[in-house]
């Protein structure tokens, strides 16, 4: 079996998680929720503006962090939103449990810096 077969498999193993399936229940009833849709974009909407504004040199004022915050705040405010957000959160620590597995089985310690955290900059790591 080769690495690549061993990565389906763990897909696969990932899909049967209650986290996967919470995820995507979840997911599809705020697919459905008009009023849910509607406040994810334009939350989505206001960050990819500001984001942006910040791309071209513009700085955010207090009163567009505020106006984010404001739109943040009513979004989660929606039961099938927040719901989400919560399974979104517990699929991500699911996958980051696996990664930790998969760096130990790496021989790789969990306090050890990896040449990914841009630590080969500053002669952190031996790569």
């Amino acid at each position: 079996m080769t690495v690549n077969d061993k990565a389906i498999d763990l897909g696969r193993a990932v899909t049967e998680t209650d986290a996967y399936k919470n995820l995507q229940k979840v997911q599809a009833a705020m697919i459905e929720d008009g009023e849910a849709q509607k406040l994810v974009q334009d939350f989505q909407k206001l960050r990819n503006s500001y984001d942006r504004m910040q791309s071209m040199g513009h700085e955010l004022e207090e009163k567009h962090l505020e106006k984010l915050k404001e739109l943040h705040d009513k979004m989660m405010e929606n039961r099938l939103v927040k719901q989400y957000e919560e399974a979104r959160s517990e699929f991500d620590q699911l996958l980051a449990d696996v990664n930790a597995k998969i760096n130990e089985g790496m021989g790789k310690n969990q306090g050890e810096k990896s040449c990914d955290s841009g630590s080969c900059g500053s002669g952190g790591c031996s790569c």
